[in-house]
């Protein structure tokens, strides 16, 4: 696992095939919890780690409930 530390408004790149995914430390609430705020393709699936086993995708034309974009 990459550790980085980032500052309020940095970000980090990931470079993939289908474009660039964008992390930025957005806010910094306490010691423990952070925001970031994600820019990806659309075609690229972000989910929380805790929902990545157990939810199905969604059916094509459905809204998502926990939009990525």
């Amino acid at each position: 696992m990459l550790v980085l530390q980032r500052n309020i408004n940095e970000q980090i790149v990931l470079k993939t095939s289908d474009g660039p995914i964008t992390i930025t430390l957005t806010h910094i609430r306490s010691l423990s919890t952070a925001r970031l705020g994600i820019d990806a393709p659309k075609c690229v699936t972000i989910l929380r780690a805790e929902l990545r086993d157990c939810t199905e995708p969604p059916t094509k034309g459905t809204p998502d409930e926990h939009p990525t974009h």
